[in-house]
């Protein structure tokens, strides 16, 4: 619980660092090209739990087959032969309430930079999924769950099932560590099954919307202060820290008011920046008035070698509303 705990607070510390401390002054509508400009540098995995690695680097297929040449080893590919038993059972993984299926029964683990741990599940568990659902859901921020079995060794016995989670979902084209060299021995990954988390996000205090795309939000009239409070970047996908975000920067503007009079956050847009396919990162997008999904019609942008779309967009809107046209008046 302690590791949890201090995942927890290294998160909301990335919130806190990525907000804007003061309202914007220009119309700043949420627009993705100028997010992604922003964006701080790609960053590494999260720290797993003390005593606990990572999953491994791993080589790729056509280093494996290069190094069975050249090592002298306890097995090679062509030896290589899956568990009937084991296979049998990873065929008929149920689905967990609440989960859709990302990928079944592959021979590579999820590799990505939004892992977060991983536990090595008793082969007794009666319900494999159900049991990685629910570590899933014991963690802070965790939508996704790899389970696959890693053969370590060349006795029967020498395999371990595990459950690791990450705070992105995720795809097949992300399960590609297939296995890496360990003593002499190739270990290898197989029955391997992904699980992402339906989002029905709830917030205390706010009502959800979900949305076709990014929330584009302007004036509505010309002598309307501008709506958009600047976004924050996270590694994550639960909205409680954008909600929370959205209070600290009205808290902030409540005690540096202009006039007399101070900017509220009363909603924010929720959703997860797809690039080439692949999620990159949860932004939280801050407005002092509500907006609905006849403008949510942001749904991303090309350059020359990425393409960026909005996926899992959900608009979160505060009850009560604070102020007149998000406006509070000292």
């Amino acid at each position: 619980m302690r590791t949890f705990a201090l995942l927890y607070l290294a998160i909301a510390a990335s919130v806190a660092l990525a907000v804007p401390t003061s309202s914007a002054d220009s119309d700043s509508p949420d627009n993705i090209e100028a997010i992604v400009s922003n964006l701080p540098p790609d960053e590494g995995p999260l720290c797993p739990a003390p005593g606990i690695e990572p999953p491994p680097t791993v080589p790729s297929n056509s280093e494996i087959i290069t190094d069975a040449v050249d090592q002298t080893i306890s097995n090679t590919p062509s030896k290589l032969k899956r568990d009937n038993e084991h296979k049998k059972r990873y065929t008929t993984l149920p689905l967990p309430v609440g989960w859709f299926y990302a990928f079944k029964n592959l021979n590579g683990a999820t590799e990505t930079s939004s892992y977060m741990t991983y536990k090595i599940l008793p082969a007794s568990t009666p319900n494999l999924a159900q049991a990685g659902a629910d570590f899933c859901q014991s963690v802070v921020g965790c939508t996704f769950f790899n389970i696959y079995t890693e053969k370590f060794g060349p006795n029967p016995a020498d395999k371990v099932i595990k459950c690791s989670l990450y705070s992105l979902p995720s795809s097949a084209d992300q399960a590609t560590n297939v296995g890496q060299w360990r003593d002499g021995y190739l270990v290898t990954i197989s029955g391997s099954w992904g699980f992402s988390r339906i989002l029905h996000p709830t917030v205390p205090g706010y009502t959800a919307e979900k949305l076709d795309g990014a929330i584009n939000g302007k004036r509505a009239n010309p002598t309307d202060p501008d709506p958009y409070m600047g976004y924050a970047s996270i590694s994550a996908t639960d909205p409680s820290l954008c909600a929370s975000a959205c209070e600290d920067k009205t808290a902030f503007d409540s005690q540096h008011p202009t006039g007399g009079t101070y900017k509220a956050c009363n909603f924010f847009n929720f959703y997860i920046l797809i690039r080439n396919g692949v999620p990159y990162k949860t932004i939280c997008s801050f407005y002092i008035i509500p907006f609905d999904n006849s403008f949510a019609v942001n749904y991303g942008y090309s350059t020359s070698t990425d393409t960026y779309t909005i996926g899992d967009s959900w608009g979160f809107t505060r009850v009560p509303q604070q102020g007149t046209g998000g406006i509070v008046t000292v």
